[in-house]
């Protein structure tokens, strides 16, 4: 006979069953979520740490560490993609698996490694550019002087051309150093040094002349010889010092009166052919007094130039003289060079004419006064 339990009996080891069943699976999700939290609490990723990193890249780059450390530089960022692939893929794994430790204290040292470059190409760049500065204000100077100087002296064309480019150089030059780019900078300041090399040699080559106590003492003596024929004569000479830019009227010894004179364009230079805008060296003499209506230059004294020992030199240099030295008027006309000839205001003019005649000696030297880079009438 089969026995049977009362339908509410079985309904409740039903239930307790339902509730052993749910208790455990409670707990069981309980402690995986608790493991699981416990394993995610260990590790947070390195948000600031990566932003660090970051912000010392763009650091660099703004500082141009690509100009002036491109080796060290190239490594860092190297570095810095290894370890942000490192971060992605571990940002990949499941959350329970993540481990950022490590990452974390790679981003730690690379950060301490680019504060370190970032100095190194912060000193190096303030170095390149200290040395930029130096040698542009160098050839900055040469060129100055040379600009003052060749106002004054004569220049080729040709060397008249590079100094301009020079010029043009140079200020391309500061302009990129004041914006911070050096690169290539020393380079064309030396580019710009060159085109100013034949200006210089030209304008120390004239200097030196007058630097040269035999040529001083050869001039000094033509004056004293001059003077001399004065005292003798009893009659006015004129010397013409070019350096000082004077002519002096004497009488004997004594100086009568100074006048401001112009030269030809290459006028500190003695004259050696035809067109060469210098004016000539030596004694000679007024050989025509030319008057108003005569020459297109006020008054004149025409001189004997080219005299026998400029004709001995030019057969042995085989080049043409040239002629038709003049003393003139027209200084105050706006005549600020000649081709070779010495210039006086109208009215100087007017007042040496009266006082000289045909025959009278006329010495033209560079200067008779010891003279220096420093102190030389330019």
């Amino acid at each position: 006979m089969k026995s049977t339990r009362p339908h509410s009996t079985v309904r409740t080891m039903g239930n307790a069953r339902r509730g052993y069943s749910v208790f455990w699976r409670t707990l069981s999700w309980g402690i995986f979520y608790s493991m699981a939290g416990a394993l995610i609490g260990c590790s947070e990723p390195p948000l600031v740490e990566l932003g660090q990193v970051d912000r010392l890249e763009k650091a660099l780059w703004n500082t141009g560490a690509k100009e002036f450390a491109p080796e060290e530089y190239s490594l860092y960022q190297e570095k810095v993609q290894a370890l942000k692939d490192n971060f992605s893929r571990e940002r990949a794994r499941l959350p329970v698996v993540r481990k950022y430790d490590t990452i974390r204290d790679h981003l730690t040292t690379l950060s301490s490694e680019g504060e370190v470059l970032l100095q190194a190409v912060s000193l190096k760049k303030n170095e390149i550019r200290e040395a930029a500065f130096k040698d542009l204000r160098s050839v900055e100077a040469l060129a100055g002087r040379l600009r003052v100087q060749s106002e004054k002296l004569f220049l080729t064309r040709s060397a008249r051309k590079k100094a301009v480019r020079a010029e043009l150089l140079i200020g391309e030059v500061r302009h990129e150093i004041n914006e911070g780019r050096y690169h290539g900078t020393r380079v064309r300041t030396e580019q710009a040094r060159m085109l100013l090399e034949p200006a210089e040699r030209e304008i120390d080559a004239t200097l030196d002349r007058y630097l040269d106590a035999r040529n001083v003492v050869l001039w000094r003596k033509l004056v004293r010889e001059t003077l001399d024929w004065s005292r003798r004569n009893a009659a006015p000479v004129i010397v013409v010092r070019k350096a000082e830019r004077t002519l002096t009227l004497y009488q004997g010894e004594r100086p009568i009166k100074v006048y401001p004179i112009n030269l030809g364009y290459n006028g500190l230079n003695d004259k050696r052919s035809v067109g060469d805008g210098a004016t000539p060296e030596g004694t000679y003499r007024v050989i025509l007094k030319k008057d108003l209506g005569e020459t297109k230059y006020h008054r004149a004294l025409l001189i004997n130039y080219p005299n026998e020992k400029d004709r001995a030199r030019s057969k042995k240099r085989a080049k043409q003289l040239g002629g038709l030295i003049e003393i003139h008027g027209g200084r105050n006309e706006g005549l600020e060079e000649t081709l070779g000839c010495v210039a006086l205001d109208n009215d100087q003019m007017d007042d040496l004419f009266s006082r000289v005649s045909n025959g009278i000696p006329v010495t033209i030297v560079g200067t008779t006064s010891d003279l220096t880079s420093t102190n030389f009438a330019l």
